[in-house]
C-alpha cells in the first residue's frame, strides 16, 4: 500500500472518532494499492478526511475519516454488554474447523476449503458464542456474540489497535442477517456475499489483543441486502466501538 496527497496528517491530539467506508470493487490482495487522501477540514475539535483507495488505476474504495480532540463530559451512558460465557470455556475457530474437516458429513468439493483456513490461519483468535453447523444450519434468531482478539501482541500504538479491530469487525457482521434464514457460508442457495459499506464510530480506548466482545444483530434483510449492527465491548463491560454494515446477499430460491 502506499498513500499520496497533501495534508494527509492529522494532529497528535485528536484520535478517529468515526470510519465510513464505501466499497466500490473487489480487490486484489497480490498487487499495491494506493490510497489518495484528502484534506477536508482541520478545525479546532475535528478535523476531516477523505480517502480513495485506488489498484491498477482504479477504485476500489472510498472512505470519510473524522478526527475528534477529547472533550470530557459529565454525561455518559452505554448499553449493557451481554451475558455471555468467557472466551476461555469456548472452543476456537481452529478446532471448530478441525472437527468440521473430521466430519464425514463434509461433502469432498469443500474439503480443500476448510483445509486451507486451519494451513493459514486467521490473524484474530476468534471465538464463537454463537455457532450455526454449517453442515445441517437451523432457523435462529438474527443476534450473535463472538469473542476476539489479535493472535500476536500490537504494542502500545493505539492507532494499531483501532486498524486490527477495524479488519476484525469485518469478519463475520454480514452472517448474521443470514441466521433467521438458516443459512450460512458454504450454504449452497447462497450465490454472493459481499460487504457493500462500512461504518464504524470509536468510543474508547481498548486493546485489540485483548479479548473483546463483538455482539452484532441484524434488524432488516429486503432486496438482496442485508443490514447488520455490531457492538464491540472490552472484557470489562466498557462499550469500545459501534459499526453498521450493509452487505450484498443474493440467494437462490
Amino acid at each position: 500500500a502506499d498513500g499520496t496527497g497533501g495534508g494527509g496528517a492529522v494532529d497528535d491530539c485528536k484520535s478517529i472518532n468515526s470510519m465510513q467506508a464505501l466499497f466500490l470493487s473487489p480487490g486484489n490482495s497480490e498487487q499495491p494499492i494506493i490510497f489518495f487522501v484528502n484534506k477536508l477540514r482541520d478545525g479546532k475539535a475535528f478535523s476531516t478526511r477523505s480517502i480513495v483507495a485506488k489498484q491498477a488505476g482504479k477504485a476500489i474504495l472510498t472512505c470519510q475519516l473524522s478526527f475528534h480532540r477529547h472533550e470530557p463530559s459529565p454525561c455518559n451512558h452505554q448499553d449493557a454488554m451481554p451475558a455471555v460465557p468467557s472466551p476461555e470455556s469456548l472452543p476456537s475457530m481452529q478446532d471448530r474447523f478441525q472437527t468440521l474437516l473430521d466430519d464425514r458429513r463434509l461433502p469432498e468439493a469443500l474439503k480443500p476449503v476448510v483445509k486451507n483456513y486451519l494451513d493459514a490461519p486467521f490473524p484474530i483468535d476468534v471465538r464463537a458464542v454463537t455457532y450455526q453447523d454449517p453442515l445441517a444450519p437451523k432457523k435462529l434468531p438474527a443476534v450473535q456474540h463472538v469473542w476476539m482478539k489479535s493472535r500476536e501482541p500490537i504494542g502500545d500504538d493505539a492507532n494499531m489497535h483501532r486498524c486490527a479491530a477495524a479488519f476484525a469487525s469485518d469478519w463475520s457482521i454480514c452472517w448474521t442477517s443470514f441466521l433467521p434464514h438458516g443459512l450460512g457460508p458454504g450454504s449452497p442457495r447462497i450465490s454472493h456475499v459481499a460487504s457493500l459499506d462500512h461504518v464504524m464510530h470509536f468510543h474508547s480506548a481498548f486493546r485489540a489483543d485483548e479479548w473483546c466482545l463483538y455482539s452484532m444483530t441484524s434488524p432488516r434483510m429486503e432486496g438482496s441486502r442485508g443490514l447488520n449492527h455490531g457492538q464491540i465491548f472490552r472484557s470489562d463491560g466498557v462499550l469500545a466501538m459501534s459499526c453498521t454494515q450493509e452487505a450484498l446477499a443474493r440467494v437462490r430460491s
